[in-house]
């Protein structure tokens, strides 16, 4: 169960075993009454807009209307102070925007256009927004620009330009702007909102959907309703995967499949012809198990609906993985599966993989997933012509929760490449003085994320040894925790390990 907490205002969640699930913070800014600069309309209501997409998609949001600049500098300050809290970090901004000498300002309400000096001390300095993320430790951090609007000043002003200078992106950071260099964007265009903030909340719940190809989206969807006047733009060096609609509840993902089944806690076992063979299934008793896969195998399958082929699924693959040997040996059996193949879908396959991936509750497992013991078995499925489907399943289901995971089963799984960083030191032999060489492994690096963690375990449910007798040793401790296929996982490291012993300094964790 989630508990709430309140950390520095922002809202996060932490498990009984003290993981951090966060989702994201947002700060929306929108500012439509400026004192000195022209008025705006749409601003307040993109503001708005962007705010509550983000409510729905279990953000943290502070949103702050025709804000001055000194509650847009407090308001910024808390936001960055609890950004290490979460995986993601949102600043969003819809008003007026000037470059002043090559860097970019964003106006608060009361904000001065009489000369250069006013303009960049009551105004909001985008560079060092974008620094600050990126130095407070959060991840990924995703800025949203919708200024270049109609020319602020009521009178032409010499001193800046309305046109936003191109900006360097840290790395973990993308910089999104409402409009192409030499572009103004529109303050109207999609009803209440300008055309740019119209589009992203469009395409903001798409499920899965990564970030590059989000923005893309909003892009074409900018270019078009503008009848080509306007082009939004992007700079990122964003590392790794994000998706908007990442972290939900399962159920809004559309299953085909009863809330019974997916959430199987509440499965009542009247069903006359399953439900005896699934509370064998859940005895965690090995020979009542074997019974209950004997019996499964004796019904016909056109005897059998989806829902009763995926709960089944789940837990055959629930009894696999506690061990019971004849379980495992029907996952690794893909001729045995196939037999539950019916115009192209496998209802039965669906089930055991979503088990992986997915508890009683329906809720994505943040911490460790079901299947290690079965996962280079259920893989060497993948490419067979009537299981692909099963694989097409669960890759469209798990792409949401994808910056969270190292692997996930596909069609055409992706393999996974960790760096280590070592050193080779000299340490005695416990039982005599005499000297050994052993690789002491200070980073185990997924992309750029590291996965040890010297404070605890971050929700471990197992015993890690930190200390290992060879580096295969350690790759199949790797697969075991992030339930990775073997044949999938590439360790490349600084150092030669042959068949040297190897420590871990740190605890590995969940991502």
């Amino acid at each position: 169960m989630l508990n709430p907490y309140i950390c520095s205002r922002f809202y996060y969640y932490i498990d009984m075993e003290g993981a951090i699930y966060s989702k994201g913070a947002a700060l929306i800014i929108g500012i439509n009454e400026y004192e000195a600069a022209n008025k705006l309309s749409k601003a307040v209501n993109d503001a708005k807009a962007v705010a509550d997409a983000l409510n729905k998609l279990s953000f943290y949001v502070d949103l702050r209307l025709d804000a001055d600049i000194d509650i847009c500098d407090k308001a910024i300050e808390d936001f960055i102070s609890s950004l290490d809290k979460f995986d993601v970090g949102v600043f969003y901004f819809a008003g007026h925007g000037i470059e002043v000498d090559g860097k970019n300002y964003l106006l608060a309400q009361n904000t001065p256009v009489e000369n250069k000096a006013g303009v960049i001390r009551y105004s909001i300095n985008l560079q060092d927004v974008v620094r600050k993320m990126h130095q407070s430790g959060c991840k990924t951090n995703i800025l949203i620009i919708d200024a270049c609007r109609d020319n602020p000043y009521p009178n032409t002003r010499g001193f800046g330009t309305i046109n936003l200078a191109p900006m360097f992106a840290p790395k973990g950071t993308i910089i999104a702007y409402s409009t192409s260099p030499g572009e103004r964007a529109k303050d109207g265009g999609m009803g209440d909102n300008s055309i740019y903030t119209g589009a992203l909340i469009k395409h903001i719940n798409e499920p899965g959907l990564p970030i590059e190809e989000f923005f893309k989206r909003v892009r074409t969807s900018v270019y078009t309703l503008s009848q080509q006047q306007q082009t939004s733009w992007e700079h990122t060096s964003l590392i790794g995967n994000f998706s908007f609609n990442s972290g939900q509840l399962i159920h809004s993902l559309g299953l085909p499949y009863s809330p019974i089944v997916i959430a199987d806690k509440d499965f009542d076992y009247s069903d006359p012809l399953i439900g005896d063979i699934i509370r064998k299934f859940k005895s965690y008793n090995y020979y009542t198990q074997n019974t209950a896969l004997e019996l499964f195998n004796r019904l016909s399958v056109d005897n059998l609906n989806p829902n009763q082929l995926f709960i089944i699924g789940r837990n055959i693959l629930q009894s696999a993985y506690g061990e019971c040997w004849e379980c495992q040996k029907f996952i690794s059996d893909g001729d045995a599966l196939e037999r539950y193949s019916v115009n192209g879908n496998n209802h039965l396959l669906n089930g055991i993989l979503f088990e992986m991936y997915f508890n009683s509750e329906g809720h994505f497992r943040f911490g460790r997933k079901k299947g290690y013991n079965v996962i280079d078995a259920l893989i060497s499925h993948s490419k067979r012509e009537q299981l692909k489907s099963a694989f097409s399943f669960i890759k469209t289901i798990l792409l949401p929760f994808s910056n969270r995971l190292l692997f996930y089963p596909s069609e055409s799984p992706m393999s996974v490449s960790i760096n280590i960083l070592a050193n080779i030191i000299q340490q005695k032999e416990l039982w005599n003085d005499k000297e050994m060489e052993i690789c002491s492994v200070d980073a185990v690096k997924f992309n750029d994320i590291d996965l040890l963690n010297e404070d605890g375990t971050d929700g471990m449910e197992f015993y890690v040894p930190t200390t290992y007798n060879s580096i295969g040793e350690l790759t199949k401790k790797i697969c075991e925790i992030y339930t990775i296929p073997q044949k999938y996982l590439t360790i490349t490291s600084n150092i030669e390990f042959e068949n040297r012993e190897v420590h871990i300094n740190g605890k590995f964790r969940y991502l």
